[in-house]
């Protein structure tokens, strides 16, 4: 059972924290059958860290260079490769406990399910966040605006339905998690949860999309406009209101900074009032909920890796 699981690890020029995201994979106490790593450009520190694994370890790995450039078709090349019937990703910049693929695979068989999802935490340093603890039984319609707690580091999944929900989308550098998950479920998926958090997803400054930037507001843009006639209107004008902050930040001109700043009020509501009080008292992460839906911090040394 377990070496018919393919680990995929999409990677950019970050051999200092890939070679971390590879060892959490060694240490799994339930061994994959292999390790692709993706990345989308020739970077020699890359395929040293990746000399060094296989020189070290049982488990076999393949690099390849893919140059379309993003996850998404980093992801889609590593499950074209794959030879296992199963599939976990693992962004490069994030680590698994050494029971995420055991309980993952415990789930899954046990459920029936197509995908497993586990629970995160967040640490940045040594400090560390309860991250999203995504619920049972969510709909389509529930996970269209809002990530539930889907990432590309949390998921087990069977490649056939991977392969009949398209993989994901190359075109989205934002929220291709998001979209993955949604056409996963709108196609009538049935996912189950680990609860347990099995899953350290790091922030940090090299190189994340979640900042403001320019980059990010397109992709939420093209987000979107992808699912303009799924998305509700209040989610819509949250979306609406969350690109135009972007660009009031980012802009490179005072006078488009302040256009975007007027309609990113004109699409202001209460519920973002609140997120935003919530988000001040805590700078360092991004807002998160708990099991409850309650903001909650812990700290203390960063999480076994």
């Amino acid at each position: 059972m377990s070496g018919s699981v393919s680990c995929i690890i999409p990677t950019h020029q970050r051999a200092h924290f890939l070679a971390e995201a590879l060892a959490s994979i060694e240490k799994q106490t339930v061994t994959p059958g292999e390790v692709i790593v993706v990345s989308d450009v020739d970077d020699p520190q890359t395929a040293e860290v990746c000399a060094k694994f296989s020189a070290e370890s049982s488990i076999p790995l393949v690099l390849s260079t893919w140059f379309e450039g993003g996850a998404s078709p980093s992801r889609n090349r590593g499950a074209a490769l794959a030879s296992g019937e199963l599939i976990a990703f693992l962004d490069d910049d994030d680590t698994w406990a050494p029971t995420f693929l055991e309980r993952s695979l415990e789930t899954l068989h046990a459920s029936g399910a197509e995908i497993t999802v586990a629970w995160m935490n967040m640490f940045k340093d040594d400090k560390v966040k309860l991250g999203p603890a995504i619920a049972t039984g969510l709909s389509a319609r529930d996970v269209v605006a809002i990530n539930p707690g889907v990432t590309g580091s949390n998921m087990l999944l069977r490649r056939s339905a991977f392969e009949r929900v398209g993989g994901f989308d190359s075109e989205l550098r934002m929220k291709n998690d998001t979209d993955f998950f949604f056409r996963f479920l709108k196609d009538g998926g049935r996912y189950a949860v680990v609860e347990e958090r099995l899953v350290n997803q790091r922030k940090h400054d090299s190189g994340q999309l979640t900042g403001h930037s320019l980059t990010r507001a397109e992709h939420t843009e093209a987000y979107l406009n992808k699912h303009r006639h799924d998305l509700a209107r209040a989610d819509r004008k949250h979306m609406k209101f969350v690109i135009h902050r972007i660009r009031s930040h980012a802009s490179p001109q005072r006078s488009q900074r302040l256009i975007h700043k007027v309609r990113a009020l004109l699409n202001y509501t209460y519920k973002q009032y609140a997120s935003d009080r919530r988000n001040r008292l805590d700078r360092e992460f991004f807002e998160v909920p708990s099991i409850d839906g309650t903001p909650t911090e812990v700290t203390g040394p960063s999480p076994a890796r």
